[in-house]
């Protein structure tokens, strides 16, 4: 029985994957609700029934991908993942209780003049950015810091070494 709690417990970041999420986050909960509502039933054996029924409806839910389980620190992982890319609004990765990732700071991988005073960096990470303004002294190199800021309507700025920002756009 105390497994049954543990996973209700575990089960609190579900998130659905598809692409009508909003739709699925239904079921998410219905299916944790079902969970949940075992351990009001009085009768011991009763309660084990409900919670071995509830617990394969979620399994097979998490077989079949129809949800996922994350934990809050995926979660942030998540969502520094997908910073610069511009995303619908669903409530992914723990819905709109967590503070939105604003900026990020990483090493430069790679980085390359592409003409026009334009640059495109490489992020240890794995993203690509491209700076979107002429700045032939931007000048990064490999191992440099950079900190990329969100800004306003859903523009970016980067620093390197703590110099000056330019405009910069994510690219992948």
């Amino acid at each position: 029985m105390r497994s049954g709690y543990l996973l209700g417990a575990a089960l609190i970041a579900v998130v659905p994957v598809s692409a009508h999420a909003q739709d699925k986050a239904g079921e998410a909960s219905a299916l944790i609700d079902g969970l949940m509502a075992c351990r009001g039933v009085a009768d011991s054996g009763a309660r084990l029934a409900c919670m071995d029924k509830a617990t394969a409806a979620i399994a097979e839910a998490r077989d079949s991908r129809r949800i996922v389980v994350l934990d809050r620190e995926s979660a942030r992982k998540a969502k520094r993942t997908v910073f610069g890319f511009s995303l619908p609004n669903i409530k992914l990765f723990g819905g709109n209780d967590e503070p939105e990732v604003t900026e990020i700071t990483d090493t430069v991988e790679s980085a390359a003049e592409t003409g026009h005073g334009l640059w495109v960096i490489r992020l240890k990470d794995g993203s690509s950015w491209q700076t979107t303004e002429e700045q032939l002294s931007f000048g990064a190199k490999v191992g440099d810091s950079i900190r990329i800021q969100a800004g306003i309507l859903g523009s970016y700025r980067a620093s390197v070494n703590g110099r000056r920002s330019i405009r910069i756009k994510r690219l992948r």
